[in-house]
């Protein structure tokens, strides 16, 4: 069947971007930048220090200044969005009656108000051609509407190209409580397991000899970087890139799922848990390492302001979200919970179980 392709221009106000300001941009980087320095927990060289810090500084006082007649901050946001944060290729399975369903394929372009590469395109904002198969749905407006609800498939090209590079530098240089943490969520694993998001292969190290691992890891760019780490170490993983909300693999076949500083990035975090309930299996363990938001109001109130910046300059993470409390609501129960800090942020580390597994193991 011939394939039809409908171009589409969306502007930027149509985004999350539309409502960020440059206060929590500042804040954002300035949040980054100590987050590396935390987490890292290594000694750095004076130099290095400075050497930061006046690129932070340099860095707030820039886009804070830069403010050209015509250009706002959602125009900026366009340009970070080109490196970081736009899918190349996203995948949508649609359905206009009970006869006609299709994929309709997306390639995402950005563009700038000052660089229309659309002799159409007036202004800045996010191109995509849609592709499919279906000549129902080749046409502009019933392609626009059927967008809003991706399918990420396994061959999706999605990621966040320089944060991939900056999350690969700072697991090189984690500290003995990083490692601690890490060891603690994944050295207990057991059987056939199961880790979301894996970045860029960080806890392959800490997995016992004796398990069957597989992991699943949504960007593109961390998949690229951890098949890489993989072929150096000659570690046996079996890596699949796909979303934690629609795992790839049948109902209770995993004996263990694992996840560390991933379900901040996870869009749908109850759908997410709810997939990690229906692949493990009755005995299974879910265990965890993740930073949350603090409870206390102030701190809480400021995660809650910065997290829109936060989020283009971080990948996608979330540091107000509210885990431990997701993973009660999910229908787990915790049989190990221990608290600690990540830097400026609280973190949990545990494992949670499904009720009817503890009940009958203490029977």
């Amino acid at each position: 069947m011939q394939r039809h392709e409908v171009p589409t221009h969306l502007n930027i106000d149509d985004k999350a971007f539309a409502g960020l300001t440059m206060r929590q941009l500042m804040v954002a980087i300035i949040g980054l930048a100590l987050a590396y320095s935390t987490m890292s927990e290594a000694p750095l060289p004076l130099g290095v220090r400075l050497a930061a810090g006046t690129t932070v500084l340099l860095m707030t006082a820039a886009i804070s200044l830069w403010q050209p007649a015509g250009r706002s901050l959602e125009d900026w946001a366009l340009v970070l969005l080109r490196y970081i944060s736009i899918p190349r290729v996203v995948v949508w399975r649609v359905r206009t009656s009970r006869e006609v369903a299709a994929d309709v394929e997306a390639r995402f372009e950005v563009l700038l108000p000052d660089r229309p590469e659309l002799g159409e395109a007036t202004g800045g904002g996010i191109r995509f051609v849609v592709g499919t198969d279906e000549p129902i749905l080749a046409e502009p407006g019933r392609c626009h509407s059927f967008v809003p609800k991706p399918i990420f498939h396994a061959q999706v090209a999605a990621g966040h190209r320089l944060f991939a590079a900056f999350w690969d530098a700072v697991t090189k240089h984690q500290g003995p409580k990083q490692r601690a943490a890490r060891r603690s969520a994944v050295a207990g694993s057991r059987g056939r397991v199961l880790e979301l998001g894996f970045g860029v292969g960080a806890n392959w190290r800490y997995l016992p000899s004796d398990v069957t691992y597989l992991g699943i890891e949504p960007d593109g760019y961390m998949l690229a970087r951890a098949r890489r780490h993989a072929r150096q170490s000659g570690r046996a993983v079996e890596l699949h890139q796909a979303p934690a909300e629609n795992l790839p693999f049948p109902a209770q076949s995993f004996d263990t799922v694992f996840a560390t500083l991933t379900l901040c990035y996870v869009d749908d975090l109850p759908k997410a848990l709810a997939e990690v309930r229906r692949v493990l299996r009755p005995d299974g363990e879910f265990r965890f390492w993740e930073h949350v938001r603090p409870q206390a109001g102030v701190w809480g109130r400021a995660m809650d302001v910065v997290t829109p910046a936060w989020r283009v300059l971080g990948g996608g993470c979330r540091p107000n979200r509210n885990t431990r409390e997701a993973i009660l609501e999910a229908g787990f129960v915790f049989s190990e919970l221990n608290t600690a800090r990540l830097g400026v942020l609280p973190a949990i580390q545990g494992v949670a179980v499904l009720p009817d597994s503890r009940s009958s193991s203490s029977a």
